[in-house]
């Protein structure tokens, strides 16, 4: 596994934020995401302790509902799929995962990882954990590495509060703001399009529009909940 830190180190002994890679053939969805690559997938909720069903809800952004749903519905990690709503070219899924992506997300509970967020496109998964304690950390890393699928460790830093999450935003959320202000989408008066930054990521303007929007929410709410720390 590799392990990258970042410069300077962490302060041990405050709340500890590991971000992992995962590959999706080792996780929730691997047959589906390989086969609609612009689709992003997001958890909409996922439980800190022993849930009666573990990530339940999934937003989906990107590709065709009609043969997503198929997919995902004859994805062999996926037992039961129910379409609950769609807002605005997002869709939302309640979703029971087979036994062995339930019982690999149940590990990583019983191991005392809080799962922040978890995100997939295409042959990766992205999840943030959060542990409260470095022993809780080493534990969970010393059991993925023996046992568990190939957890790649991409980041990791130390929180001063336990809510404190260094900007709650997906890394396509980030990749989209950050090129929208690339391309000055930002400016005042605008000097780039929802288009442009479509075309700079290669995928479609509604899905731009979406990252952009939750990214935005999430850095505001992030950064309200840190100011007031």
């Amino acid at each position: 596994m590799e392990r990258t830190f970042p410069q300077g180190g962490c302060t041990w002994g405050m709340v500890t934020i590991a971000e992992f890679s995962v590959p999706t053939t080792s996780f929730a969805l691997a047959e589906t995401l390989p086969q609609f690559p612009d689709v992003v997938v997001e958890t909409d909720r996922i439980a800190a302790h022993v849930p009666e069903s573990t990530m339940p809800c999934l937003w989906v952004t990107g590709g065709d509902a009609e043969g997503l749903s198929e997919s995902i519905a004859d994805d062999r990690t996926v037992k039961e799929i129910e379409a609950t709503a769609e807002f605005n070219g997002e869709w939302l899924y309640q979703v029971t995962w087979n036994d062995g992506i339930d019982q690999l997300v149940r590990e990583m509970i019983d191991h005392e990882g809080v799962i922040l967020e978890a995100s997939g496109r295409g042959d990766c998964w992205r999840l943030r954990i959060r542990f409260m304690t470095r022993d809780q950390f080493e534990d969970f890393r010393a059991f993925f590495d023996e046992r568990g699928p190939s957890f790649r460790l991409e980041q990791l830093f130390a929180a001063e509060h336990p809510r404190q999450t260094r900007g709650d935003v997906t890394p396509e959320q980030r990749e989209a703001l950050l090129t929208a202000a690339d391309l000055g989408y930002f400016e005042v008066p605008r000097e780039g399009s929802i288009r442009d930054v479509a075309d700079a990521l290669g995928v479609s303007d509604q899905a731009v529009s979406e990252r952009i929007r939750r990214g935005t929410e999430n850095l505001v709410r992030d950064m309200l909940v840190a100011e007031s720390l």
